[in-house]
């Protein structure tokens, strides 16, 4: 009890002289350029196709829980084959800078990021590029691991790899110390270090594990990951606000990222903003984490992903067991959580209601219970109920 207090006691003081460092000796760039409020249009933050009141509803739902939860931004997005669209935005993408944002503005998707690597590969599969069966050294050399790890194993969680990604000793050192890592450092841990239990044996969820498939997929086409996410799907699909950070050129609409957990400011009455601490996003998820998108192109995606033919029926069924099921108001949605340092998102998808749901937000907060888009997607879809719209 005592070592975890000064722990968290270390971790608190250096979030402070981190914060007050970055406060001291950068100027915030305040030009009119960041300062949005006169120069948006309505169009910028609702776009619907929904009945006037029913969207009306929603967006004040979304207002009110952006108030009550303070959260800085929230942005939402629905996909419905009967009903169109409803996109909505509320709040800020950076609040030192009073930079609004808007439907465009982009965030990193944390996990979400995974099913984008679970169509690419299942893609890949369908093409016989790859199997589901492959042995994954036959790719990539993992040795001195177990030589019985396949493809499969790596999508459900099931290979026993070690996940450098999980070890709070490397995470101190990717949000405190800006520690930045490439793929080879992650391979290099994977070899280094015992598996957890051999394959198939058990289930642990690992990020470790879908970089793996990400360098997989480049290996056995050649091609970056950003060209084959762009090739399969995004072209196919007409999204365009979709990226790869670790690949592509990030747009200026990226929503500043802030914390209430990693970093502990909250202690103090401040949300930790993430460009001002030494962390990199592009180099902490990769394919595990890295995409960055909007609202939109993710429920678009996503509704796309089951309602067209890029993919088998075969292949979609397998996509399915990557969800995580969950009954809102009688209604079964496969489900999916993207949370890294600085974003907190959700996605959903209902085969019998044929309609998508996606919230993201610009802060990683989940004490106590409190999970933030999961709680808006909630409420926007008990409204639904509530209007007869699914």
């Amino acid at each position: 009890m005592i070592f975890k207090k000064i722990k968290g006691l270390i971790i608190f003081c250096l979030s402070i002289f981190l914060y007050l460092r970055y406060c001291i000796f950068t100027r915030s760039d305040l030009s009119t350029d960041n300062l949005q409020e006169n120069k948006n249009t309505k169009g910028d933050f609702i776009k619907s196709s929904f009945e006037d009141y029913v969207s009306q509803e929603m967006c004040d739902t979304i207002e009110e829980l952006r108030v009550e939860l303070d959260v800085p931004s929230i942005q939402v997005s629905i996909v419905s084959k009967d009903h169109g669209e409803f996109n909505y935005i509320s709040g800020y993408a950076n609040i030192e800078k009073k930079k609004i944002a808007t439907l465009n503005t982009v965030y990193y998707l944390g996990s979400l990021t995974k099913l984008y690597v679970q169509a690419v590969i299942l893609k890949l599969v369908q093409d016989k590029k790859v199997s589901l069966d492959d042995l994954v050294i036959d790719y990539i050399n993992i040795y001195p691991n177990d030589k019985s790890v396949t493809i499969n194993h790596l999508l459900d969680h099931s290979s026993g790899l070690y996940d450098l990604l999980s070890s709070r000793r490397h995470l101190f050192k990717l949000y405190f110390l800006g520690k930045r890592h490439t793929t080879e450092d992650i391979l290099r841990n994977v070899r280094e270090n015992k598996p957890y239990f051999a394959p198939g044996e058990k289930r642990k969820y690992s990020n470790t594990g879908y970089i793996l498939l990400g360098l997989i997929a480049e290996k056995v086409t050649n091609k970056s990951f950003s060209y084959l996410l762009n090739q399969f799907f995004l072209d196919n699909y007409k999204l365009t606000n979709t990226f790869y950070s670790s690949q592509d050129e990030l747009p200026n609409s990226l929503a500043t990222g802030y914390d209430l957990d990693m970093y502990r400011l909250d202690k103090v009455g401040l949300k930790a903003n993430v460009e001002k601490y030494p962390f990199s996003l592009p180099t902490a998820g990769f394919t595990s984490g890295g995409i960055v998108s909007n609202a939109s192109n993710v429920c678009n995606f996503l509704f796309n992903i089951f309602n067209t033919s890029v993919l088998d029926d075969k292949y979609i069924r397998k996509l399915r067991l990557f969800f995580i099921p969950k009954n809102k108001e009688n209604i079964v949605l496969r489900t999916n959580i993207g949370h890294i340092c600085g974003y907190y998102n959700f996605s959903g998808y209902s085969d019998s209601k044929k309609f998508s749901i996606v919230v993201l937000t610009n802060l990683s907060y989940a004490s106590g219970g409190v999970y933030i888009p999961e709680k808006v997607a909630d409420k926007i879809i008990e409204t639904m109920v509530n209007n007869g719209i699914i």
